[in-house]
């Protein structure tokens, strides 16, 4: 299954175990220095300013206004060194759902993840999304909400 701009299914980008087939993946056939790779988040994913369109995203793409730095613990494939450090923005997203499934909390933050990142033309990296299903996105979606609740103090 291909995933495409555009696509409705959700997408992860942040993998307990590394991927059986890239080829499943946002990965754009234009991609450079394709790098598979365990990482550890440095922080949760951050803005890089601007301003989004009222009413969502629009022809400016969400993606490109998130980033998150990651520290490489192992190269699995591709040409990076350990502990090398570098920001990525969000490849490819869904159209049909508001969150982008990132790793946030302490506990998630302390965890190595699986990822694919990859160059553009002009080497700024994105990370390369993988589909899930429905049901674990919404998972991910009502503990994303939990965890905000209990952040701002609000009774369920």
């Amino acid at each position: 299954m291909l995933l495409t701009a555009g696509s409705e299914l959700p997408v992860m980008y942040f993998l307990d175990k590394p991927p059986s087939d890239i080829r499943t993946s946002t990965l754009p056939t234009t991609a450079k220095e394709v790098l598979l790779a365990r990482v550890r988040l440095l922080g949760t994913a951050a803005g890089l300013g601007g301003r989004i369109p009222p009413g969502g995203r629009g022809n400016d793409s969400l993606r490109e206004r998130l980033a998150v730095s990651l520290r490489v613990l192992e190269v699995q494939s591709g040409n990076a060194s350990v502990d090398s450090v570098f920001d990525a923005t969000f490849g490819v997203t869904d159209q049909t759902h508001s969150l982008i499934p990132v790793p946030r909390t302490k506990s998630e933050l302390e965890r190595d993840y699986f990822v694919v990142v990859y160059a553009d033309d002009g080497g700024h990296w994105h990370l390369a999304g993988f589909p899930m299903s429905e049901a674990e996105y919404r998972s991910w979606e009502e503990k994303f909400w939990n965890d905000e609740r209990e952040r701002l103090g609000i009774r369920p």
